[in-house]
């Protein structure tokens, strides 16, 4: 059903672009139109530099300090984060082990 309604379209928009190419005629712009409209967009969208690279000097020693600070206390962060996982994780291993101790013991005739 797919490839129907794809193919209906193709034929559909070949023909309405026939009928454009029969009716309209290619018209030039003329040179004051587009001389006026290039001004009007540089105008309201002014060129701008893409990307503005610091040189080294100018990044000060405060900067490089907070960046490196920030990146060390980042992953003392991190791995305290995954060692209190690993902990939780033997925690409940634990947990689990002893509930099933205690049912094996309750479940066996004394």
């Amino acid at each position: 059903m797919k490839f129907f309604w794809k193919k209906q379209t193709d034929s559909r928009t070949l023909r309405i672009e026939t009928l454009l190419q029969e009716t309209l005629t290619p018209v030039d712009p003329r040179p004051e139109f587009v001389t006026g409209l290039r001004q009007n967009l540089l105008d309201r969208f002014p060129r701008r530099n893409a990307v503005t690279v610091a040189e080294p000097e100018e990044t000060s020693k405060f900067q490089t300090a907070v960046l490196v600070t920030s990146g060390i206390l980042g992953s003392v962060l991190l791995v305290m984060s995954g060692i209190r996982g690993i902990i939780s994780l033997i925690a409940a291993i634990l947990l689990f082990v002893s509930w099933l101790r205690q049912n094996a013991h309750r479940g066996s005739p004394t």
